[in-house]
């Protein structure tokens, strides 16, 4: 079933709001669900999928250039990704003249679309690979927060367990050291 905005609805919203709602609606509609995976049917709707999204991330005109095939290897060969590149020339941007854009299947299903802006380090479809790698391949600050949070949680519980049978850390570490005197505890058979 395809999505679609009445021109009523349209009425309301601004020409800009509208280009990049009618952009993910493009995403909606473009391809079939699989899971997670959004697949397309012809290069050409490939290319407006990702053309909406840059549409949508960066709020400019892509206009296609370009298809560029990118390999990153290690330094021992491995292949660390492979695939096309797309290459657009950019609009309505106010620093960056080009785009570089491709979609990526995750080994849990998941699709991503990478728009990377062209800059003064970012000059070419590899370059914004090894850009995407390298900011992939760092710890997610949300991811670490995350974990931080888990860990206090885990601290607090602790101490909440450590207060509700009354035990304080001295007379733990006394009862630690008492224990390994002992050469083996018996044990208590059910």
């Amino acid at each position: 079933m395809a999505v679609s905005i009445t021109t009523a609805e349209a009425f309301f919203i601004s020409p800009a709001k509208l280009r990049i709602l009618n952009a993910a609606l493009f995403l909606l509609n473009a391809g079939r669900s699989l899971g997670t995976v959004l697949i397309m049917p012809k290069k050409t709707e490939y290319v407006n999928a990702l053309a909406a999204a840059i549409l949508m991330q960066h709020e400019c005109e892509p206009t296609y250039r370009e298809t560029v095939f990118v390999e990153e290897k290690t330094d021992d060969n491995q292949i660390v990704w492979q695939g096309d590149v797309l290459v657009f020339d950019l609009s309505g941007h106010r620093n960056a003249k080009a785009c570089y854009a491709w979609q990526h299947y995750d080994g849990d299903g998941d699709t991503k679309i990478f728009a990377i802006l062209e800059n003064e380090l970012i000059n070419s479809p590899k370059r914004a690979v090894q850009a995407a790698i390298f900011v992939d391949a760092q710890p997610s600050l949300h991811r670490v927060v995350k974990e931080m949070e888990q860990l206090k949680a885990q601290i607090d519980e602790c101490r909440n367990s450590l207060r509700k049978i009354d035990i304080k850390a001295a007379g733990l570490i006394v009862s630690i050291h008492a224990t390994r005197d002992i050469p083996e505890l018996p044990r208590i058979s059910p």
